[in-house]
């Protein structure tokens, strides 16, 4: 079993992508654990190919989605290391996502990846509950709104940044993630910026592609 599961070059138009993961990385510090946060915007997704990230992570249907094109089309690792899938029941399979029935079929196979959850779910066999308390606990600790313990999560993302901290890994990469101005993600990247924050004061590196929105100041 995968002991991640058991812990509970340049583009056209879009710049060149720094592969250090292995051998050194911004300032010559030794990389050794690198992991890839993949989401759907093609336009930086590309540069997963070119990684040499030790893990890449992927959300929701993505994996799904991918696999149903020629195998020269797709842009993600098979197998990915892990799915997540955070929403609760009645979002991810509601009857105006497309494909809402075959997603959940998909979600009834056996996987070699983690699904992780809400909950462990006894119909999804990959099912991995979330360690949310585990996050807050050791990352948000000195975190709170009032009297009461403070968490701020807008997105998968979110929880996925929060993850690689939880792992302590050396270097994470933000691939295929924009939450451009002006889209329905765009309420999404105060909580990005927010764990980016987080993971830099922690002492690992990030990678963002050049054109990435996030953490821009114009």
């Amino acid at each position: 079993m995968d002991p991640e599961r058991q812990l509970d070059v340049s583009l056209m138009g879009v710049g060149a992508f720094h592969p250090c993961p292995h051998f050194y990385g911004i300032g010559g510090r030794t990389v050794t654990r690198t992991v890839a946060i993949v989401g759907f915007y093609e336009d930086t997704l590309k540069l997963l190919k070119h990684s040499q990230a030790d893990k890449a992570w992927t959300m929701n249907h993505h994996v799904m989605l991918d696999e149903k094109k020629p195998p020269e089309e797709r842009l993600l690792r098979h197998p990915m290391d892990a799915v997540f899938e955070l929403h609760e029941r009645d979002w991810y399979l509601k009857k105006e996502t497309p494909s809402y029935q075959e997603y959940e079929e998909w979600l009834k196979l056996e996987h070699p990846f983690p699904i992780y959850m809400q909950e462990v779910d006894p119909g999804i066999p990959a099912s991995v509950r979330y360690p949310l308390e585990a996050v807050c606990s050791t990352l948000l600790g000195g975190f709170y709104r009032g009297d009461e313990p403070g968490r701020f999560f807008k997105s998968s993302v979110d929880y996925m940044l929060a993850l690689a901290a939880l792992r302590n890994y050396d270097r994470v990469e933000l691939l295929g993630i924009e939450a451009e101005t002006g889209t329905e993600y765009e309420y999404q990247r105060e909580g990005m910026s927010f764990w980016i924050g987080l993971l830099l004061g922690r002492g690992i590196e990030v990678y963002l592609p050049p054109t990435c929105k996030l953490c821009k100041a114009i």
